[in-house]
């Protein structure tokens, strides 16, 4: 398999195409990127303590 010399790590990508760090528009992004991991984890600690209940509920 050939490596292709066209590969950019995350970090660079973002900075392409966002901006750099320090930017209104890259600031923004990130802003936007912590809420989304909040969004997720609060989700996930939804589904947990669902299937926790659901499992509790199920025993008795």
């Amino acid at each position: 398999m050939k490596k292709s010399k066209k590969l950019t790590s995350l970090s660079e990508f973002i900075d392409k195409e966002v901006g750099a760090k320090g930017t209104k528009q890259r600031a923004k992004f990130e802003t936007g990127y912590e809420a989304f991991k909040i969004g997720v984890l609060l989700q996930q600690a939804r589904q947990d303590l669902t299937s926790h209940t659901y499992q509790n509920w199920k025993r008795t």
